[in-house]
C-alpha cells in the first residue's frame, strides 16, 4: 500500500513485472466421455460422488462398441477425482448411434417383439402384434445404451368402486378426466343378467354436467353416460354395478439385482 507522509502527498512502489499463476481450486471439474447409461443432451450433470455417477451414468463394468469392449475410462476418472479430494464433478456424455442420425424421427416406430439395441441405441420390447399398431405397447428406455435393457413388469390393478348415491342422484368420486374406468354389473335393456365388465375412457360433458364413458379417445359417439335414464345401459349401484380407476404398476428389475417401482400410475397421456 503507498505510505502517505503528507497531506495530498503519497509514495507507493509498482511492480511491472508479470505476476506468478496462483494456484486454483481442483475440487470442482467436468469430464466428457461415453458411459454405459444416462442423458446425452441438455446440460452436463452435476454429481457429488461415485454412487452418484453410477445413478446418473451406470456403474464401472466395460463398454461395447459394435463387439468391440473397450475399458469405463470415464468411471475410473470419476472414481479417482472422488478418492483424492474432489466434491463437484460436471459429466457430459458423448453417444453416436450404430446408424442414421439422432434422435430418431420416431422413437415408438418397432419392427421386433423381443428385447433388443436398435441402431438408435435405445432398448425396446413391444406387447401385441406390430402388425396391428393400434393394440401393440412399445416400451423404450429413456436413455441410449445396453444398459437400458432391462426387465419390466406391468401390473394392472382396479381401484375401489367409484360409483354411488347420493339424494337419488348417481355420484362418482375422485375420478379425472381420461381415466380408464373398469365398468361391471351393468344391466342391459330387457336382460336380468348383467354383464362382465367393459373398460371405458372417462370424460366430463361441462355442458350437461355429466360423466360420459367412451371406447376410445377420438370417438364421437357416447357409449354411455352416468344417468339413470339411460335407454342403454343402467348404472344402478343396487344392482351391484361398480365402476373402479384402472392403473399400473411398474417395476423394473435392474443389472444388480435391486429394483424399482412405481405404484398405481393412471393410463394417463401424461405417463409416458
Amino acid at each position: 500500500m503507498p505510505d502517505y507522509l503528507a497531506p495530498g502527498v503519497y509514495v507507493g512502489e509498482t511492480s511491472f513485472r508479470s505476476k506468478s499463476i496462483e494456484g486454483v481450486s481442483t475440487t470442482t471439474t467436468g469430464f466428457v466421455g461415453p458411459t454405459r447409461y444416462g442423458p446425452i443432451d441438455g446440460s452436463p450433470e452435476l454429481v457429488t460422488s461415485l454412487s452418484d455417477f453410477g445413478r446418473v451414468y451406470g456403474d464401472g463394468r466395460q463398454l461395447g462398441y459394435g463387439g468391440v469392449t473397450l475399458h469405463n475410462y470415464l468411471w475410473h476418472a470419476s472414481r479417482a477425482f472422488f478418492e483424492n479430494g474432489g466434491s463437484q464433478l460436471y459429466i457430459a456424455r458423448v453417444f453416436r448411434p450404430l446408424a442414421g442420425s439422432y434422435p430418431p424421427a420416431n422413437f415408438a416406430t418397432a419392427t421386433q417383439t423381443t428385447p433388443g439395441l436398435y441402431d438408435d441405441g435405445h432398448a425396446r420390447a413391444n406387447i401385441g402384434s406390430p402388425s396391428q399398431p393400434t393394440g401393440t405397447l412399445t416400451l423404450r428406455a429413456r436413455f441410449p445404451g445396453a444398459a437400458g435393457s432391462l426387465r419390466v413388469q406391468l401390473t394392472v390393478n382396479r381401484g375401489r368402486n367409484l360409483l354411488g348415491r347420493r339424494a337419488q342422484a348417481l355420484t362418482l368420486r375422485a375420478l379425472a378426466n381420461d381415466d380408464i374406468v373398469w365398468i361391471g354389473g351393468t344391466t342391459l335393456p330387457g336382460s336380468s343378467s348383467p354383464q362382465s365388465g367393459t373398460c371405458y375412457l372417462a370424460e366430463f360433458d361441462t355442458t350437461e354436467q355429466t360423466w360420459r364413458f367412451k371406447t376410445r379417445k377420438t370417438s364421437a359417439a357416447t357409449d354411455l353416460r352416468l344417468q339413470h335414464t339411460d335407454p342403454r345401459l343402467s348404472l344402478n349401484p343396487a344392482l351391484g354395478t361398480q365402476v373402479r380407476v384402472i392403473t399400473v404398476t411398474v417395476t423394473i428389475f435392474h443389472h444388480d439385482g435391486s429394483m424399482s417401482a412405481w405404484e398405481t400410475l393412471p393410463l394417463d397421456p401424461e405417463h409416458q
